[in-house]
């Protein structure tokens, strides 16, 4: 029975039906299937009924029509969305739309997907009753991402609204006023500044805005779509991929689903040209006479299956890209596996879980974090890292009126948002955590677990200030804050910053969100594809670098060590027989006796474990290039020669594997357009009491490492966006610091000598502390310790 309280009734089209109170007429409509034409609508967004072409009739109202999307129904309510009043105030809208609209539909890429084109065929418009001059405006191809035609607009405010309210960025205007308003940049000095997401791309109901990469590829209904889950960060967000002859043609989220809702950032809209590019690896490579040669496949696995027989120290070297399915074929074969790209995320969730006394895998969704009442972030560096979980962020924070505390070590526009900056001196973070729950345990009476107040003695508010540089004022205000919370979400990213001790942030934020009470609001994040997966999934030993140095075979997947690698030394000096399965002849392949082609992300099948325990299955979008094999497979048939891998003839047979073969908990995976639940991943995990913080002295600046949007592996060097879109590799320097230095805003420098950046001064970046992005066109910088900066030209001269 319907709640009368909280429900009203109304008829729609003769037919009654029952919704929530507070809905509207669009929503009620669609509730019983009937169609109301939008084009302005977005249920993500505030609805303001401007483009006028879901104008219902209802009974008893004055003039008798109203905008469906923004008409709250009531009780009583008779709605006719079929009447002739309703049809005729549709055709007018698009007539009057078809004033200045150029019809320019053969060579429009938005043509077979426009809803103008498809309203004007509805409403069968066959001939405008209005007459005037079109429009010109100039065209603006200056963003490497969306190409801007103002003379195709019909001015709905779409594109702006979901610019502000949703990616919170401001970049789009309709400027000028009357017949001459037209969409553009907010500045249309320097035009579209932005994020290059390419949601208003699909957003726009026209062709007014296009994607640049995509224009003249190809017509809708010419290619095949294929829904999958997003590979290049942890959120698991669903894509969908449109192919054609084979290769990507584009990338959208046009279904507003999955647990993205239909948001998507700039890598999963553009990060896809590595599938398509001519430098792939498309056959084997053996190394004869010290030339890397093409060679069949058995010839290339009977050289890693005899070499590996004869290995006595045998370590495999492999990364987050690779699915869960990799590492658990991977894992068959007797190996030391060494972790090269999970950003220690696998220590980070062990030391949480200890204090948690489970893993620390939260349950909840990126809308649970839109509704938090307070965010913390720590490094999260969430606008660069999770991006779309980072719009979420951004609504709790602009549309919830959520408090911000952030603890970040570089400037981005939601660290400017924050109430409360918690920038702490390099390496204090865990001291910070640490003061917090003593003040929430000891000041605001939050519950004790596990002796918590005793094991925080030490951190008073004098102390914590004097090793943060956070004043003791900042710091009570941020324990207030936290103390009030009703539904707060702590956010951390686990990167591979020599700054940073993860595993003891870590613990100390699970210790604050046990003392808070919400465990379950605790979000521990690594940056790639299969993150979570690969660290819960992946065995890895305590020396890296030793195990490396000590090997006589080393086995890389997913990674390149000579390009990035914090085992960069130990590879350098590795002389043994090396195996490499890549895309690319990348630095590391170069090197390698037996290069291996595996197939691309949307060339397979693949399951992969979200940040938030969610895991699904994609399907192959694209075939394979070449002679390209998923890496499993690799795995697999190698196994097979050594007698390690049962026969696993046929794809039902190796799926039917891997459901058996999930670890004790997991689900069997959902494909990717289906709602995942989350995993349940290990019950219990041993206890034990977060480390002692520390802050280790300070000699000169040190460097700090953190993502970068527009890039994301060695293999994002290859997209067309980074050509395009991406900003200059740079190194973010404090005022101060770079007044010591000598060195100004814009000016090229060297970092250690070596690696030329731009400088970019900022006074968001902490005092003693240099940011660089992780992933650079020229190579990934890394290393601990003091780093030096100095003037190109001064270094050059020297």
């Amino acid at each position: 029975m319907p709640d009368r309280d909280n429900t009203i009734t109304l008829t729609i089209d003769n037919r009654t039906v029952t919704v929530p109170k507070g809905t509207t007429v669009l929503a009620a409509a669609a509730s019983i299937g009937r169609h109301i034409p939008t084009m302005c609508f977005d249920a993500r967004l505030t609805p303001v009924g401007g483009c006028r072409l879901c104008q219902v009739e209802v009974e008893g109202i004055k003039g008798g029509l109203v905008t469906a999307c923004n008409q709250v129904a009531f009780e009583g309510m008779v709605v006719r969305t079929d009447s002739q009043a309703a049809h005729a105030a549709r055709q007018e809208v698009v007539e009057l739309m078809l004033v200045h609209h150029p019809l320019d539909c053969p060579i429009c890429d938005k043509g077979g997907e426009c809803t103008l084109q498809n309203e004007t065929i509805a409403e069968n418009v066959q001939q405008g009753h209005y007459r005037g001059a079109r429009k010109r405006w100039p065209e603006d191809s200056r963003s490497g991402s969306v190409h801007i035609n103002p003379n195709l607009c019909v001015l709905c405010n779409r594109c702006v609204q979901l610019c502000d309210e949703l990616i919170d960025v401001q970049a789009l205007k309709i400027g000028g006023n009357g017949i001459y308003a037209h969409i553009g940049a907010v500045d249309p000095t320097v035009g579209l500044q932005c994020d290059d997401c390419g949601m208003c791309v699909t957003a726009c109901p026209v062709g007014a805005l296009g994607d640049q990469l995509y224009r003249f590829t190809g017509r809708p209904w010419d290619f095949t779509r294929t829904d999958v889950t997003c590979p290049h960060c942890n959120d698991g967000c669903r894509v969908t991929v449109h192919s054609l002859e084979n290769k990507v043609a584009r990338i959208n989220n046009s279904a507003y689903t999955g647990p993205n809702r239909g948001a998507v950032c700039n890598r999963a809209t553009f990060g896809y040209d590595d599938v398509n590019h001519p430098e792939r690896l498309t056959t084997p490579l053996l190394r004869k006479n010290g030339t890397l040669l093409p060679a069949t496949w058995g010839e290339a696995l009977d050289a890693v299956a005899e070499q590996f027989k004869a290995a006595q120290k045998p370590v495999a070297l492999g990364s987050d890209r690779l699915a869960c399915e990799d590492w658990l074929m991977w894992q068959r074969l007797d190996l030391t596996f060494v972790a090269n790209t999970d950003r220690a995320l696998a220590p980070a969730l062990a030391a949480a879980g200890g204090v948690l006394g489970r893993q620390p895998i939260t349950s909840q969704s990126m809308q649970d974090v839109g509704k938090a009442d307070l965010i913390f972030t720590l490094h999260a560096n969430i606008a660069e890292t999770q991006p779309v979980l980072g719009y979420a962020v951004k609504q709790a924070i602009r549309h919830q009126g959520a408090a911000y505390l952030a603890c970040e070590d570089h400037n981005h526009r939601m660290h400017r948002r924050a109430d409360h900056d918690l920038t702490a001196t390099p390496g204090s973070e865990g001291v910070l955590l640490a003061g917090l729950v003593n003040l929430l345990i000891g000041t605001h009476g939050k519950a004790d677990p596990g002796g918590l107040l005793d094991a925080t003695a030490a951190f008073t508010v004098e102390t914590v200030a004097a090793q943060t540089g956070i004043s003791g004022q900042r710091l009570q205000a941020a324990a207030q804050a936290l103390a009030n919370a009703q539904n707060p979400a702590l956010l951390t990213t686990i990167e591979r910053d020599p700054a940073r001790d993860t595993c003891v942030e870590a613990a100390w934020l699970a210790a604050l969100a046990q003392v808070l009470g919400f465990e379950n609001n605790l979000w521990i994040m690594g940056e790639g594809g299969n993150a979570l997966g690969s660290a819960l999934l992946k065995p890895t030993v305590a020396d890296p670098a030793g195990a490396i140095a000590g090997a006589d075979l080393l086995w890389v997947a997913g990674s390149d060590p000579a390009f990035a690698s914090p085992w960069g030394a130990a590879f350098g000096a590795f002389e043994g027989f090396l195996v490499v399965q890549d895309l690319f002849l990348s630095d590391t392949a170069a090197r390698a006796d037996v290069v291996l082609p595996v197939a691309g992300p949307f060339e397979r099948r693949r399951i992969a474990l979200s940040l938030n325990g969610r895991l699904t299955e994609s399907k192959a979008a694209v075939p394979p290039v070449g002679q390209s094999r998923p890496d499993w497979q690799v795995f697999y048939n190698v196994g097979r020669r050594l007698g390690l891998c049962d026969d696993l003839s046929g794809e039902g047979q190796r799926w039917c594997w891997l459901e058996s073969q999930h670890p004790a908990g997991w689900p069997a995976p959902v494909a990717a357009e289906a709602e995942a639940e989350a995993v349940i991943v290990a019950a219990t995990v041993e206890s034990a009491a977060p480390p002692a913080p520390t802050v280790a002295a300070q000699q000169g600046l040190i460097l700090s490492l953190g993502g970068a949007l527009h890039r994301v592996g060695s293999a994002s060097r290859r997209w067309r966006s980074v050509q395009t879109m991406a900003p200059a590799p740079s190194v973010t320097l404090n005022p101060a610091d770079a007044a010591d230095l000598g060195i100004g805003d814009g000016d090229r420098v060297l970092l250690n000598g070596a690696v030329e950046l731009i400088a970019h001064i900022d006074d968001a970046q902490r005092r003693g502390s240099a940011f660089v992005p992780q992933v650079l066109a020229e190579g990934q910088i890394l290393g601990g310790g003091a780093i030096t900066i100095e003037p190109a030209a001064q270094a050059s001269v020297a």
